[in-house]
């Protein structure tokens, strides 16, 4: 219970529970809580009292309020900066997630036109195609699809369960310089969604790139789905 005569304001005191509870998963993230008003009648303060606590909470990131729906725990998002090439794996090690992917598909393939201009490549020539899904702390994140030229047909002996590119690295001296990027917001079908763990009609983030070599060269033409809920993205 909240304490009157504790120099610490009592909204502080309901902020300071609310948010050990949310630290200790007695409400998860995505959870609806209480009314301002259920908790004024729970720990007997005022609708304003109350009101001031969840503010701090919103102010802090733990919580959102949306607008008719109520006030939820905030759904941790990730940060994604595009302003340079780094892989997913790398991108998850530099914000403290564990990475993880998983095998969609892989094979040879003869790509539609717009993969074959980006490519490069003859009409009607065939390319490898790569499609796995990429885990955050275990939790389906994100699609990638990715075409590449048959020089790098090894890759589908290859246990793709890791980083992609320290394999490319390793046995080609593979190394992405610069790359192209067009970024828009879709919405996902049902294989996607199941894929992600989302409702069909999600908002998804879709970037198509085109990376390439030192030397110029087109590396690899791809395809990324992702979590919009989940990430933000800065260039």
């Amino acid at each position: 219970m909240l304490k009157n005569n504790n120099a610490v304001p009592l909204y502080h005191q309901l902020a300071d529970i609310i948010r050990e509870q949310i630290l200790m998963q007695e409400y998860k993230q995505g959870d609806r809580l209480p009314s301002e008003r259920q908790f004024a009648k729970e720990y007997n303060i005022s609708v304003i009292t109350s009101r001031k606590a969840l503010s701090k909470l919103e102010e802090e990131g733990l919580i959102e309020r949306i607008q008719g729906k109520g006030t939820f725990v905030a759904i941790k998002k990730y940060n994604r900066n595009l302003s340079k090439f780094v892989s997913f794996t790398e991108m998850c090690k530099s914000i403290g997630v564990k990475p993880g992917s998983k095998e969609i598909e892989k094979k040879i393939i003869v790509p539609d036109q717009n993969i074959v201009v980006k490519l490069e490549i003859p009409v009607d020539s065939q390319s490898v195609y790569i499609s796995r899904l990429r885990y955050v702390d275990n939790e389906p994140m994100v699609i990638e699809k990715n075409y590449f030229t048959l020089d790098y047909a090894y890759l589908l002996n290859q246990n793709l369960d890791k980083s992609l590119f320290e394999i490319l690295k390793n046995k080609s001296g593979f190394v992405i310089v610069d790359s192209h990027k067009t970024i828009e917001i879709v919405r996902s079908n049902i294989e996607e969604s199941n894929l992600l763990n989302i409702p069909v009609n999600s908002p998804i983030i879709l970037i198509e790139s085109i990376a390439y070599l030192k030397e110029g060269k087109v590396g690899y033409v791809g395809k990324q789905l992702i979590n919009g809920e989940r990430f933000k993205l800065t260039l």
